[in-house]
Formats: structure tokens, C-alpha cells, sequence
């Protein structure tokens, strides 16, 4: 049991959580399921308060020569009452099985569920004068994560392994769009995929001998893989007005293949691994930015790609 206080919200917040491992008795069990549940609690995010004290925004609309107003300014206002405000809390359950099959081979699943309610977001309220525009922090927002995963490790000697996971999974909420004091986006509330959804991901990894003679017993060969889905994001027109699905495009699929070589040398009684890995040796973009604006002419343009690297580490083994 956990128990917070929040000198904001001011409640007592209780939080019941329980988690359990069993494994069949015997020596020689190879097989373990996992499973937990509990209740968490959101941290009081100031950044959602705060903007109710940045006082009033004026949008004006202009004719198509950028010049003549189609209409008197609307005030648009940003307002909350903490005393009405809850706490954002979650319910996250997961369940676990692993297995240890012949040859050092180990697999395993895993499903994790989380359901958050009552979460920060500005509502537009619809009982509005003309030309004013009222938000109101409420608790509205909730969001819904699942994953389902399935990997396998396979260890050799030497400590030499091979690591696989393959993971669906699915983040939405009903709140896809978040209204800002600043400059935002424009158009009525719907639901969409959370920022950071990638519904389908393949991670690996991998530290083995090199298989030639006369450097398997110092050099080691390493690697990274990494595929997973874009991320989602919003495409607008020239007004910032939300254009189809919140949430209904997506960024490039990535593929970073990382391979590098590690030596193992001994330096004044102790071991040392020296290692040099070329990062994202497949170049794939992993772009930061996209112009979403449907109304130019680079619209769909990804810039601020990642690129290659190279990368070197030098870690301590051990000491004799």
C-alpha cells in the first residue's frame, strides 16, 4: 500500500498494489508465471495550471489576402478550479510466463494492460457568449495502453547470447488534441493514438565469438536491432485546423541495424573490453520533425533525420 498527499489537489491518495511469482516445486522446474496489479496516481502536472493564468488570446480569421478580417476577433480563455479537480490515476495489471526449453533456450510472454482516467485536459465549454471561446480543466481525459510480447533468449558459453522480442501494442486516448494558450490546433475534440503508439516493434540483440581462429578467443562481434512502426501525428491546413484523423498519419517505419566488434585485453591485473559499434548502420531516417501542413507544397517533407554514428566504449570485465 502507498499512500501520497498533494498540496495542490489537497487528498489523500491510496494506492493497493499486489504481485506474485510462482514456480512449480521441484529442482529442476523450468517454467515461471508472474502476474501484479495496482493502482498508481499521477503527479499533479502544473504545466495544465498554469495555463490558466495566461490570460486571453485573440484569433481573427482573414480573408484569402491575408489582409481583410472575416470577423471581430474571438477571446479565447483558459481557466481551471483545482477544487474540482481529481487526481489522474491508472489501473495496470500484468501476467508473465517464461520457460526454459533444451539447448539453453528461453521463451517467454508477457501482456500488460493500463487504463488512466480522470487525466488533465482542457474541454471546450459550449455554453460560450459570442466571440469568446471558454476552456475548462476538467478530469475527461482517459487513456488505454496495451502490449502483448514474445521473446527468446538463447545463451551459449562463455556467457555469449542471442536475444529476440517481438511486441504489439496499442496506446489511445479520447483526448487526441491538446488545446494551448499559444498558438493550437483548431477543431472539435476526438479520440487518436497517443504520441508515442508504435503498434508493432521487433527488438534484438546479440553478443557472439567471432568465428575466425585467431581472434574468437579476444574479439567478440555485438549488434542492436531495432524495427519498429512510425509515430503518429496530426495533419492541419494554413489555420492550424485539423485536417481527417487526429493522429491519422504516420512517420516512416524504422530499421536500425547497430553491428560493432569488441576486444577483451588484460592491462595491469584486471580485464577490459574495448568496443566500437557503428550506430544505425542502415541509415534509416528516424526523423524528428514533418511538415503536416496540407496546404504547402512540401507537405509530408521529413526533415532532422538521424543518420549513422559511431560510437566507442571501453568497460571494465573483471580483475585476476
Amino acid at each position: 500500500m502507498r499512500f501520497d498527499w498533494d498540496e495542490i489537489l489537497r487528498r489523500p491518495l491510496f494506492s493497493p498494489r499486489l504481485a506474485f511469482a510462482y514456480s512449480p516445486p521441484g529442482a529442476e522446474s523450468t517454467t515461471k508465471l508472474s502476474a501484479g496489479i495496482g493502482l498508481y496516481y499521477e503527479h499533479t502536472q502544473l504545466e495544465y495550471l498554469e495555463r490558466a493564468l495566461a490570460g486571453v488570446r485573440y484569433d481573427t480569421s482573414y480573408a484569402a489576402d491575408g489582409v481583410t478580417p472575416l470577423d471581430a476577433p474571438t477571446q479565447v480563455v483558459f481557466t481551471a478550479n483545482d477544487a474540482s479537480l481529481t487526481q489522474m490515476r491508472a489501473l495496470n495489471w500484468s501476467v508473465g510466463l517464461e520457460r526454459k526449453l533444451p539447448g539453453s533456450l528461453y521463451v517467454g510472454a508477457n501482456f500488460m494492460q493500463k487504463r488512466a482516467s480522470d487525466g488533465f485536459t482542457y474541454a471546450l465549454q459550449g455554453v460560450s457568449p459570442p466571440l469568446q471561446q471558454t476552456y475548462l480543466l476538467t478530469n475527461q481525459r482517459q487513456d488505454h495502453y496495451y502490449s502483448a510480447e514474445f521473446n527468446a533468449r538463447r545463451t551459449f558459453a562463455n556467457g555469449h547470447t542471442l536475444f529476440a522480442s517481438y511486441t504489439h501494442s496499442s496506446a489511445r486516448t479520447n483526448f487526441a488534441l491538446d488545446y494551448v494558450p499559444t498558438l493550437s490546433l483548431l477543431g472539435p475534440q476526438q479520440s487518436g493514438p497517443l504520441a508515442w503508439d508504435t503498434p508493432n516493434r521487433v527488438v534484438s540483440w546479440g553478443w557472439l565469438p567471432l568465428l575466425l581462429p585467431k581472434l574468437k578467443k579476444s574479439w567478440d562481434f555485438v549488434y542492436t536491432l531495432d524495427v519498429h512502426s512510425g509515430f503518429p501525428f496530426t495533419a492541419v491546413d494554413a489555420n492550424q485546423t485539423v485536417v481527417g484523423l487526429a493522429g491519422g498519419q504516420r512517420f516512416p517505419e524504422y530499421v536500425s541495424f547497430s553491428p560493432g566488434l569488441e576486444w577483451r585485453f588484460h592491462l595491469r591485473g584486471s580485464y577490459f573490453g574495448l568496443r566500437g559499434v557503428l550506430e544505425n548502420a542502415t541509415s534509416s531516417s528516424d526523423p524528428y520533425v514533418v511538415n503536416n501542413n496540407v496546404d504547402s507544397p512540401a507537405y509530408g517533407t521529413f526533415t532532422e533525420p538521424l543518420g549513422r554514428a559511431f560510437t566507442t566504449r571501453i568497460r571494465l570485465i573483471g580483475t585476476k
